[in-house]
């Protein structure tokens, strides 16, 4: 498997996916079955992600984790991953938490 191009800092479960983070400023999600890379997020954070931790909770009959990443730029990215292979076996995509209107790819994102 390859899709980081520096240092790999964490790994995290996340559903049936695994997501990592890395000093090359991305956080990958990568099927657990597969191995394949699912989806890159690369364009939050603006230096190396050391951290990641997630949050699970029930909305409407799903599964809703929240995961938060946080970068050595002193900002916490939240994504909202629906697990929605419980609803109809479609791959889970990261979604907005919320929707800030300065933000186009609908991330929360905190500067510390």
């Amino acid at each position: 498997m390859s899709g980081h191009s520096d240092p790999v800092n964490l790994l995290l479960a996340v559903g049936n996916n695994v997501w990592s983070c890395s000093d090359d400023k991305s956080v990958i999600i990568w099927s657990a079955k597969s191995c394949e890379m699912l989806s890159e997020l690369c364009f939050e954070h603006n230096d190396a992600v050391l951290g990641m931790t997630v949050l699970s909770e029930k909305q409407e009959g799903r599964d809703v984790n929240i995961v938060w990443s946080g970068s050595v730029d002193r900002t916490i990215c939240l994504w909202a991953d629906i697990d929605k292979d419980t609803a109809n076996n479609a791959t889970p995509q990261p979604s907005p938490l919320l929707s800030p209107s300065t933000n186009p790819t609908g991330l929360s994102v905190i500067e510390i």
